[in-house]
C-alpha cells in the first residue's frame, strides 16, 4: 500500500493462488489488482487488472473487473480459453446432452446483489467434435413438428458437428437463453447428410456463472475489513 487513508494500492499488485475450491477446483491462479478510494470518506474499491487460472481442461480469466464492498453492484468480462465441453456439461449436470470438444470466448457478468446477468456471452468450438442428445422429454415435446423436426432430434443423436457456436443471455429475472448454432452430420441419418441446425434452449446457468465470477474475484470480504480497519 502507498497509502492507508484513505487505503490505496496502484496496480499491478501480484497475487498468486494453488488452488480455489468452487463448483469445481481452479488451479495455478494468477492476478494483478490494484486498491483505491476515489472518494475521502468513501470505501476502498478492489480493480482487477486481469485473473487467470486453469479449470475445466482450459483456462478462464477476468478482464477489468472491479469490486466494489458497500455497492451491490460488479462488472467484469468472464474469458473462456480452451475449455472441455465435456467437464463443462459434467459440472452442469445434464444427462440427456453429452457433448465433446473444446470451446472459447467472452461472457460478460454484471453481479447485482446476487442477481447475474448476461448480454452478449459468445463462445465457439475450437476443433470439431461430437454431440448427443437422448432426452425422451424434448423427443415427446416435439413429436408433433413433423419429418423435419423428427430428423432433426435423430440426427441430434449422435451428431458429429464441424462447427459449434453458441450466444447466452442471462436476463435479471427467468433462465439463460442459450442459441446454439451447429453444423455437422450423423452418418446414420440421411447417409451422412449435413445439417445446419439453430436451437433456442433455456437452462439454468447462474450458479456456474455466479462461482465463475466470485472464484476468480478476491471476495468483498477481504476489501471490506481493510475498509473497516479504516474507520
Amino acid at each position: 500500500f502507498d497509502r492507508l487513508m484513505p487505503l490505496q494500492a496502484p496496480p499491478p499488485q501480484r497475487l498468486w493462488a494453488a488452488r480455489i475450491e468452487t463448483l469445481f477446483p481452479l488451479t495455478d491462479l494468477t492476478a494483478a489488482v490494484g486498491v483505491a478510494t476515489p472518494e475521502p470518506n468513501g470505501s476502498p474499491r478492489l480493480e482487477i487488472v486481469t485473473a487467470r487460472a486453469r479449470a475445466l481442461g482450459g483456462w478462464l480469466s477476468l478482464q477489468q473487473g472491479l469490486i466494489d464492498p458497500t455497492g451491490n453492484r460488479e462488472e467484469a468480462t468472464l474469458g473462456l480459453e480452451n475449455i472441455d465441453l465435456a467437464k463443462l456439461l459434467a459440472v452442469l449436470d445434464t444427462p440427456d446432452v453429452q457433448a465433446t470438444g473444446r470451446i472459447s470466448g467472452e461472457i460478460p457478468i454484471r453481479l447485482e446483489g446476487d442477481t447475474v446477468i448476461v448480454a452478449g456471452g459468445r463462445l465457439a468450438a475450437q476443433e470439431p467434435g461430437n454431440l448427443r442428445l437422448t432426452s425422451e422429454e424434448a423427443k415427446q415435446a416435439l413429436a408433433a413438428g413433423g419429418e423435419s423436426v423428427d430428423l432433426m432430434m435423430r440426427a441430434l443423436e449422435n451428431f458429429q458437428y464441424r462447427d459449434l457456436a453458441m450466444t447466452l443471455d442471462k436476463p435479471p429475472e427467468g433462465e439463460t437463453l442459450v442459441t446454439l448454432k451447429l453444423f455437422g452430420q450423423n452418418p446414420a441419418v440421411l447417409d451422412g447428410q449435413p445439417f445446419d441446425l439453430n436451437l433456442s434452449l433455456e437452462t439454468d446457468l447462474a450458479p456456474l456463472l455466479l462461482a465463475l465470477s466470485q472464484a476468480l474475484a478476491l471476495t468483498d470480504d477481504t476489501i471490506e475489513q481493510l475498509w473497516r480497519l479504516q474507520r
